[in-house]
């Protein structure tokens, strides 16, 4: 059996590097294989970084994030897809959550949070919730699932709830199965200046939002539960930019 991760990039070199890294760390589990697969446009300086990797590039015109993942499923048989961004520090133990859940029967799973890290502040935000969020950095499907629907739609900018709305209608959308919620604690997704509109605009404390417990620091010394493979990404990440 095989799992991919689909990892859609723009521009982001310096970010895909430490997203790669963390992906390769990940716990396969006996008798499967890992896939990853990295979608950009042509000419994406994050290309050079993907090939020193060694992982496969799907290369098209078209940076919506939508079409970079179907891009990366088109060029995959896996039969367990996983997401992400360039901007996130996955957990090593994703992977063998995931295919836990899949061999269970569940169609779809993921986490119900995870960290966001400001690049230009240096704060952190805790981001809670009681069902998979509907993001791709933390969601998990069954490929046939996917390939049944078409995959991503062409034209939405809203790429996951686009996608969710598309199995609805078809009427093969299972309840997400949320995973060891030990893995929110495990991942990071960093916001730099091109994103970082989406983080919380609040000082430090806890706030809700929506449906969602978000719990602000003022960085990662206090706030101790970032894990330490990720603070240490995101020191280098910083030198390297820098």
């Amino acid at each position: 059996m095989k799992a991919a991760f689909l990892v859609a990039t723009y521009q982001r070199p310096v970010l895909l590097r430490g997203c790669l890294e963390h992906l390769q760390r990940s716990v396969v589990p006996e008798g499967w294989s890992l896939e990853i697969v990295v979608a950009a446009i042509a000419g994406d300086h994050g290309i050079p970084v993907a090939e020193e990797f060694g992982v496969r590039c799907a290369i098209g015109k078209n940076r919506k994030v939508g079409r970079q993942f179907q891009r990366a499923l088109e060029a995959t048989d896996a039969d367990l897809i996983m997401t992400s961004g360039d901007d996130v520090l996955q957990s090593p133990h994703r992977m063998s959550e995931a295919v836990k859940a899949f061999e269970a029967g569940a169609q779809v799973s993921g986490t119900d949070g995870l960290w966001f890290f400001e690049w230009d502040t240096g704060r952190v935000s805790a981001w809670r919730d009681g069902m998979v969020m509907r993001l791709g950095a933390v969601q998990n499907w069954s490929g046939a699932l996917l390939r049944k629907v078409g995959g991503w739609s062409p034209v939405a900018n809203h790429n996951d709830s686009t996608l969710h709305r598309r199995l609805t209608s078809a009427g093969l959308e299972p309840e997400p199965v949320v995973l060891s919620r030990a893995l929110r604690m495990d991942t990071v997704s960093i916001h730099t200046p091109t994103n970082l509109s989406r983080a919380c605009p609040f000082g430090t404390g806890i706030r809700t939002l929506g449906s969602f417990t978000v719990e602000m620091f003022d960085g990662v010394v206090s706030a101790p539960d970032v894990p330490m493979a990720a603070r240490k990404t995101i020191a280098a990440m910083q030198e390297r930019a820098a």
